[in-house]
């Protein structure tokens, strides 16, 4: 107590009693410390000092006192920002707004204002062996705090400090959704996180197997389609006896959208058919549009054409499958590294579905580790021309450096992403920010293994 001798003589706050110590205030203010005067011919003495070497307290002297203002300043020190935002904002508004957990009005702050002799109508009172705490007169009641939010609505405040308000703040009685942010500059990918095209948008009619090729992507990948999928495979198995697994697939792969087609077009209008089965078996739009650049999961994509515009890389790109052995019947996974030549927007009418096309690295001749665990990939190859398609959603960018001990090949570094605090997200480990793809592999098997992505397979 006694801050109020800091005030004017003339101050009203002096003359008021109940609402401090219960006394009026009528000291004065201490002389300011001329601290100016204690380093303004001091030597700056850098290392430590001989046991024998006269002391004081200080030995440097402040850059700051070069400034012509700073000998001025009432304050001759920086104030802590964050620990002022977090002592002062969060508990004065944690009393304003008596929050649970958050308020300092407690038993001991009651005890404290007792033992001072002040505010005695809010001393704690024990009743049948509990401790009653009068109410404050500054708590506020639900109206109160719907006015008091809506004045911090309009008011801007730093990302950070807004995010303190937004936690303390009760979201039944208050609503912060619209404080705006300063100082902090806006991440690029707020609001991009589940895909928004970039540069270069164009509306392109692509030759019909190729879209058809990327039909069937979206298709293998969609859990709704799943059952439809199972039953496409055992009518094939039950109409073509004692065929080959690799038989099946590929009569699978050719002619499982145009049956999904028909199985829908036969029910279609039907209460109890998916209306999301139902634009998916119908197909995508002969309209296709497609982009140079594309921002998704918190990564900037660009094809190889624009990135040769750029003088940064956005075209790497890498893919997790599954490897399936056909004759064993076992599942693996393993990486694949290409460069994005196209990409493309599917439209089902109420919804659309974006897609990379890429020219694939052959992962039997064109991908090896090195004697230190680096992985090489050797661009000029170019495997899996079958299914060049992947869904953006599923994709994880890479960077390809050129090696300089072997030119033929690139060395793969895995891209990182920073979405903390983009779109709610307050937990990276949910996006994982390198994917579990360091850039160092265990080893690359060579065999005559058929590789599944999704439900489809590539020799």
């Amino acid at each position: 107590m006694g801050h109020r001798r800091f005030l004017p003589r003339d101050h009203h706050y002096r003359r008021l009693t109940e609402e401090f110590d219960g006394n009026e205030e009528l000291g004065r203010a201490r002389k300011s410390f001329d601290a100016f005067s204690r380093v303004e011919n001091m030597n700056t003495i850098l290392g430590k000092r001989s046991r024998t070497e006269q002391r004081d307290n200080w030995k440097k002297r402040s850059i700051f006192w070069d400034l012509p203002y700073w000998k001025s300043l009432e304050v001759l020190h920086s104030l802590d920002v964050m620990h002022i935002e977090k002592n002062v904002c969060d508990s004065l508004l944690g009393l304003l707004l008596n929050i649970p957990r958050k308020t300092k009005d407690g038993i001991n702050a009651r005890r404290d204002m007792e033992a001072m002799g002040i505010r005695k109508e809010l001393a704690p009172i024990e009743r049948a062996n509990s401790i009653y705490l009068p109410p404050a007169c500054y708590t506020m009641s639900g109206e109160e705090k719907r006015k008091f939010c809506q004045c911090l609505h309009d008011i801007k405040v730093p990302s950070n400090y807004s995010a303190n308000i937004k936690s303390l703040v009760s979201m039944k009685d208050c609503y912060l959704e619209g404080v705006k942010s300063i100082g902090v500059p806006k991440s690029r990918h707020s609001g991009r996180l589940a895909g928004v095209g970039g540069v270069g948008k164009q509306l392109i009619t692509p030759p019909s197997d190729e879209l058809q090729i990327a039909h069937f992507t979206v298709l293998q990948h969609m859990t709704c389609i799943a059952p439809y999928v199972n039953e496409h495979k055992k009518i094939l198995r039950l109409t073509h006896l004692r065929k080959s697994d690799n038989w099946y697939a590929k009569q699978h792969n050719e002619g499982f959208s145009a049956w999904l087609k028909k199985k829908v077009e036969e029910t279609y209008g039907e209460p109890n058919v998916d209306k999301t089965v139902e634009r998916l078996g119908i197909g995508p739009d002969f309209r296709v549009i497609s982009y140079q650049g594309y921002d998704i999961n918190g990564y900037t994509f660009y094809t190889k054409n624009q990135d040769d515009k750029s003088v940064t890389q956005n075209s790497g790109v890498t893919q997790i499958a599954s490897r399936t052995n056909v004759d064993q019947m076992t599942i693996a996974k393993e990486s694949y590294y290409g460069v994005i030549q196209e990409i493309w927007e599917l439209s089902y009418s109420s919804f659309t579905i974006p897609l990379f096309r890429s020219k694939w690295v052959n992962n039997r001749t064109g991908v090896n580790v090195d004697e230190y665990g680096f992985t090489l990939v050797d661009l000029t190859t170019d495997g899996y021309k079958s299914e060049p398609f992947i869904l953006a959603t599923q994709a994880t960018q890479v960077f390809f450096v050129k090696d300089p001990c072997k030119p033929r090949y690139h060395i793969v570094l895995q891209g990182k992403r920073r979405i903390l605090g983009v779109d709610d997200v307050d937990d990276e480990e949910e996006y994982n920010q390198c994917d579990e793809l360091p850039p160092f592999s265990v080893s690359i098997q060579q065999s005559n293994d058929y590789i599944t992505i999704g439900t489809s397979y590539l020799q």
